[in-house]
């Protein structure tokens, strides 16, 4: 975790501010184990260099599986091709020459295949999964500038109010469970 990201950052239980505990090991410039503490009581680990803000992957367990075996299939570096940036453009309708120097979230990240095109257009990013594939994002691309990855809840965020310029979310189904009753679900 680079410090930047305590900027960043908040309690997602209280929206607390979050300090770094004084004994978190330190590797190739980044914050690679510790403990994340607010007043509040709660605390967060910080484990092979990710803030992690949930306890377990079980919900989301069948993607961790997915993307650690598919870890780079598609990300455009590594098949030589411009496919998931012209997808990025299409999905999100984002000006890319507008990117630069903007604060950028990525919401169900999974192996970092959209983060490294905000990226490649010099943006700070922020990726977010549920799941562990917030590892494998990291081994692909986490130790670049201006890349942070967090694995947490897009339903309990840990980020303070206004943080992002731009925030997309690209294959994540979010399903609210009230529509579970058909006569809640939205007609039409």
């Amino acid at each position: 975790m680079k410090e930047r990201l305590l900027d960043l950052i908040c309690c997602p239980s209280c929206k607390g501010e979050l300090t770094l505990n004084q004994r978190a090991e330190r590797e190739k410039g980044e914050i690679k184990e510790g403990r994340l503490n607010c007043s509040c009581g709660k605390d967060y680990i910080i484990n092979n260099f990710i803030p992690r803000f949930i306890d377990s992957d079980a919900y989301v367990g069948s993607f961790s599986f997915e993307w650690h075996r598919h870890r780079k299939t598609q990300l455009d570096s590594y098949t030589n091709s411009l496919y998931s940036e012209e997808k990025f453009k299409t999905k999100t309708g984002f000006p890319v020459d507008e990117l630069k120097n903007k604060l950028v979230l990525d919401v169900g990240c999974g192996v970092g295949r959209y983060a490294e095109i905000v990226n490649k257009y010099g943006s700070e990013v922020v990726g977010i999964d549920m799941s562990y594939a917030i590892d494998t994002a990291f081994e692909n691309m986490g130790l670049r500038g201006k890349v942070h990855f967090i694995q947490a809840d897009i339903f309990n965020l840990p980020f303070k109010p206004g943080t992002f310029d731009y925030i997309f979310s690209i294959g994540v189904i979010l399903i609210n469970p009230h529509w579970y009753n058909n006569d809640a679900a939205p007609k039409g």
